[in-house]
């Protein structure tokens, strides 16, 4: 009965909400992006900035990658042997001394709020490791095909798929379709991963957007090796959903149940399966009620050192998964009596003046703007938060200065474990966002 529904789902999404399985780009709208590159070619100011941007970054794109799992030093590989395979460090977990840092039997002992060397991106040392380059692959890519979709420019597509064929294809240099070795906590489990490292593939949604963009015509990915791709996320969908890993991050109730969902209902979509993608979005809805409170607290995220970010990153995702379930003709603002709302009124604080949640760990260096892509769903999804008029002191960098109001001006890209995508205000679904519900005229302080 199940399969049956899920079938007629599927058909529904086709043929009454203009799904086409596997082609379909999820995050960034095609109608709202081909306005986009209209309104860029018509010369519209606020567009013209922020494509300007993209074609800077896309510039110096072409000369960097391609990537490989196979470019971690000798040194520096999984427990198995094999470059292939895709390893991390777990980055709360910190060697009892200096010596026991030496030895692969040593037990690493956690620090829940800070970063062993290395495990950060880009900074020195990450080179060891596989998520920095992993990350440059995929914002790079994307940045490359949405220039190319811009412009029609062939080099940016052309380098685009030297990427992809890369990291994914080409036996010499492709990655294993696991994450068997992502987070290793040294001298646990046979120094296998954590399940908390799937996260690290949190990203697969954009990226899978971006092959969208190039596959057009099989002029730079040809059929042969859209089907290869296509069966490289198959087999990984499968890891996630067999493996003791994969079925452990699905049941984390945090932040990390909640982007393997996206990065699921992501792969599902690329890989034809309209029913599974949709069966994902449905199952979020569960997930939504257990890991938000009705007052909109979240519980889990609230308990971190670094509880700021990760109320904020968390958010994000909700936002993020209900932008790519409205392919489908998915509303997940309008489920469980709007506990997204609700979540949106407790977490940010332009809606509740409240003061930085609880931590031993200094969070003063947050970026207040991270919170913006947010307040545009919280101003055209949540009409009941309309007119806060609250610009609380809790924001030093913005209580004396009005934020920009239009998404098109607002930052094209954040830190990358915030979990935006880049360049999210191109191909909006409502491109004309704006906050002018939110704003209010602050008095000047006296000095």
């Amino acid at each position: 009965m199940k399969s049956l529904l899920g079938k007629l789902d599927a058909r529904v999404a086709v043929e009454l909400h203009g799904f086409k399985p596997g082609r379909t780009l999820l995050y960034f709208q095609s109608s709202a992006l081909s306005q986009d590159r209209q309104l860029y070619e018509q010369g519209n100011i606020s567009v013209k900035k922020i494509v300007d941007e993209l074609l800077i970054l896309a510039d110096k794109a072409l000369r960097y990658g391609p990537w490989s799992v196979m470019d971690k030093p000798d040194h520096s590989i999984a427990a198995s042997g094999d470059k292939h395979d895709y390893f991390h460090l777990s980055p709360y977990y910190w060697p009892p001394s200096k010596e026991a840092a030496k030895n692969p039997t040593s037990v690493w002992k956690r620090r829940d709020g800070k970063r062993y060397p290395g495990t950060n991106m880009h900074e020195p040392g990450s080179n060891n490791f596989d998520r920095t380059r992993l990350s440059d692959m995929q914002y790079n890519t994307t940045i490359l095909s949405l220039a190319y979709f811009m412009t029609g420019k062939e080099e940016y597509a052309q380098v685009a798929a030297r990427n992809i064929r890369t990291w994914f294809l080409a036996p010499e240099s492709r990655m294993n379709p696991h994450m068997n070795y992502a987070q290793v906590v040294n001298g646990k489990n046979s120094n296998l991963g954590q399940s908390f490292g799937i996260i690290e593939t949190k990203d697969f949604y954009f990226f899978l957007d971006a092959v969208h963009l190039i596959e057009e015509g099989n002029v730079f990915l040809n059929k042969t090796e859209s089907s290869n791709l296509r069966s490289w996320f198959r087999e990984y969908l499968n890891w996630l959903e067999t493996s003791t890993l994969g079925k452990q991050e699905y049941t984390t109730n945090n932040n990390h149940g909640l982007f393997y969902d996206i990065q699921a209902t992501s792969i599902a979509s690329f890989t034809n399966d309209t029913a599974k993608m949709i069966r994902y979005i449905e199952s979020s809805t569960s997930r939504m009620s257990s890991q938000i409170a009705n007052n909109g607290a979240m519980i889990e995220e609230l308990r971190r050192p670094t509880c700021e970010h990760y109320q904020m990153f968390t958010l994000q995702g909700w936002s993020t998964l209900a932008r790519i379930a409205r392919s489908v003709n998915r509303d997940l603002w309008l489920r469980n009596n709007r506990l997204l709302c609700n979540a949106t009124r407790f977490t940010i604080p332009f809606l509740k003046k409240r003061n930085i949640c609880k931590s031993k760990v200094n969070q003063s260096d947050v970026n207040v703007e991270r919170w913006l892509p947010l307040l545009l769903d919280a101003e055209y999804q949540c009409p009941e938060l309309r007119k806060q008029n609250i610009w609380p002191e809790w924001f030093p960098t913005l209580d004396q200065v009005q934020p920009p109001l239009i998404a098109y001006d607002m930052p094209i890209m954040f830190n990358t474990h915030d979990g935006v995508a880049p360049f999210w205000n191109l191909g909006l679904d409502r491109a004309n966002y704006t906050l002018s519900s939110f704003t209010k005229t602050v008095p000047h302080k006296e000095k």
